[in-house]
């Protein structure tokens, strides 16, 4: 009889980081993902070989390794087919009913392996057909992202009057008014006062007051119109919803059409055409005038900072596939410094930009309050053995408290040195959906925690008459470009949308409507 290779336990060591890296080939370098392949390879390899030693079968010790490494990487992609199933009006599908379904199945698998007996020729040939399926499959998606240049950046339009809308060319020659300059600032995942109350046990009333006597208009029931970064952020900055223009999660995931709309944005045009030099502090824009970003070897800014980032979001990446995605507040934890470094870069950089001359446009993305959790209250870092003890949830609070302070030492030095004073924007992109996870996909809880926004603006004239409580994100722009350059945007509803299978879900109505 023909002998039959065993290499399913290899290849599907291999399919977690590739998997990853098909998804996420603009964040995730090859070199790290070539030696995350090589680290799990040599774990199963060893496991394989010591259970080959102790049942004394090469075969039978491949399946159970297998058997493993499927336990482990599937739970989550299993318990998301189901996920929010519910029967009478009663949530069957939680985490622990599938979880102890999970293991009992596994468990009961693998005594009916190490029981039986003989070659197991069928069985090895279906683990080796199915292991080399899954990473065709990778291949095939990998391939197809380099033939469409997710990876590379595409080229800007050449013509303003491709990016234009009609309504947004009104007094596009007029130049001669002296603009105030635009400050923008993302503090990511910073929630809303009440929902930190709520969930948090926190009361940020002095971060507020401050804010207040600051002459800065707070929108109290302000919620972003999409959970996600990617799509909040260009819904905002091209002033439209994003899905509407250009289709499912699945069409905006295609990285050059990402990063031109996020990047090579609507605003940015309206701005340039008057003059306004674009700025970008946080994550390097090409697009931009001048983008500064924190490097490790290069404290100047000049470098995207990068390595390590993607270090720490492939380690994260790995985890959220594992039932043990809870545990990847503990890759927030062990980041290392140059995600300190480059947070406090960004609060260091904006006050010096206000010496660069005639009206510029500020877009400063702050990875922070969102973990890593890298800062105490004080700016302090947080030991690992403490942070296990608080859990991600006092963790965020924490930073959070830190982020208010520098916050508010950026605000004394943008409103004490300008010598007109500018236009602020504070706002988060999306919650921090530290319940992101919960069983049921419209928990009341998560969606609260997960679109309950922080937003603030500060206008010179102090005149907020067009503003209102539930201005979300994709009217900022459109209410101060009608104010400051007789733009005429009319205002859009203000909507949330959850994405769930690559499909918008319009969730507006399950908010309370208190």
């Amino acid at each position: 009889m023909r002998r039959i290779f065993v290499f399913h336990p290899l290849l599907l060591s291999v399919y977690p980081p590739l998997f990853l890296y098909s998804h996420n080939i603009s964040k995730l370098p090859v070199a790290h993902i070539l030696t995350t392949i090589t680290y799990m390879a040599i774990f199963s390899s060893l496991t394989w070989l010591l259970l080959g030693l102790i049942v004394r079968n090469k075969a039978k010790a491949g399946l159970l390794v297998s058997l493993f490494l499927s336990w482990l990487f599937f739970y989550v992609a299993f318990f998301e087919v189901g996920k929010g199933l519910m029967i009478g009006g009663f949530l069957i599908w939680r985490h622990k009913y599938i979880f102890t379904f999970w293991c009992l199945l596994f468990a009961v698998i693998g005594i009916v392996i190490l029981k039986k007996r003989g070659d197991f020729r069928n069985l090895t040939i279906i683990g080796n057909l199915f292991a080399s399926l899954l990473i065709i499959f990778c291949l095939i998606t990998i391939s197809a992202a380099k033939i469409r240049g997710e990876h590379q950046v595409p080229a800007g339009p050449k013509n303003i009057e491709e990016i234009l809308s009609p309504e947004s060319k009104m007094g596009i020659n007029n130049n001669s008014k002296s603009w105030p300059d635009i400050y923008f600032i993302i503090l990511d995942a910073y929630a809303r006062h009440d929902t930190l109350k709520k969930y948090y046990g926190y009361d940020n009333t002095l971060f507020y007051e401050y804010l207040k006597n600051k002459g800065f208009f707070i929108t109290n029931k302000t919620r972003s119109n999409y959970g996600i970064t990617k799509y909040s952020l260009a819904s905002t900055l091209n002033m439209e919803y994003i899905h509407e223009k250009y289709g499912s999660d699945e069409d905006l995931d295609h990285f050059p059409l990402y990063h031109r709309v996020t990047k090579d944005n609507k605003l940015m045009h309206f701005l340039k055409s008057r003059g306004y030099q674009y700025i970008s502090v946080g994550f390097k824009n090409e697009y931009a005038d001048v983008s500064f970003t924190y490097h490790a070897n290069d404290q100047s800014g000049s470098l995207e900072y990068s390595r390590s980032f993607s270090k720490y979001l492939l380690t994260k990446y790995l985890l959220s596939m594992t039932f043990f995605h809870y545990f990847t507040s503990l890759a927030d934890v062990s980041f290392d410094s140059d995600y300190r470094k480059s947070i406090l870069f960004a609060f260091d950089k904006l006050p010096e930009l206000q010496n660069l001359n005639g009206p510029k446009f500020v877009f400063a993305h702050i990875l922070a309050p969102h973990p890593p959790f890298a800062f105490g209250p004080d700016g302090e870092k947080n030991s690992l053995i403490q942070s296990i003890k608080m859990g991600p949830r006092e963790l965020y609070k924490r930073q959070l408290i830190f982020i208010s302070r520098k916050t508010q030492e950026l605000l004394e030095a943008l409103l004490k040195s300008s010598d007109s004073p500018p236009i602020i924007i504070l706002q988060a992109d999306h919650g921090i959906r530290i319940s992101a996870s919960s069983d049921y996909i419209y928990d009341l809880r998560s969606l609260e925690e997960g679109f309950q926004i922080f937003s603030a603006y500060y206008f010179p004239d102090y005149n907020y008459r067009t503003l209102y409580e539930s201005v979300s994100p994709v009217n900022t722009f459109r209410l101060i470009l009608n104010k400051y350059f007789n733009a005429d945007f009319d205002l859009l509803s203000d909507e949330s949308y959850l994405c769930v299978q690559n499909k918008f879900i319009n969730i507006t109505d399950r908010f309370s409507t208190k």
